[in-house]
């Protein structure tokens, strides 16, 4: 997923999360490339939720769990720093 689709997609639904899940998509956004890189029990661990935690905010923005929005970062991530190399993806 390209950066700013995936930049929307958050934004649009941050409203409607409760507190620790905005409190999740807020850390996204203004974090991506660190956490594109870190596991999830060092995501949950500085943002002092669960795992599951995690895995539930990733399902309700519509990704099958974690490691698939991990994936879209990471994806977002590589667009920026290299344009061309998500063109040969």
């Amino acid at each position: 997923m390209e950066s700013a689709r995936l930049e929307e997609l958050l934004r649009s639904k941050m409203d409607a999360l409760p507190t620790k899940a905005r409190r999740v998509v807020e850390y996204l956004l203004a974090n991506t490339r660190e956490a594109a890189f870190l596991s999830i029990g060092d995501v949950a661990e500085k943002l002092d939720v669960s795992k599951a935690q995690l895995v539930r905010v990733s399902r309700v923005l519509g990704f099958s769990g974690y490691s698939d929005l991990k994936g879209s970062l990471k994806d977002a991530v590589l667009e920026q720093v290299n344009p061309s190399a998500t063109l040969s993806r």
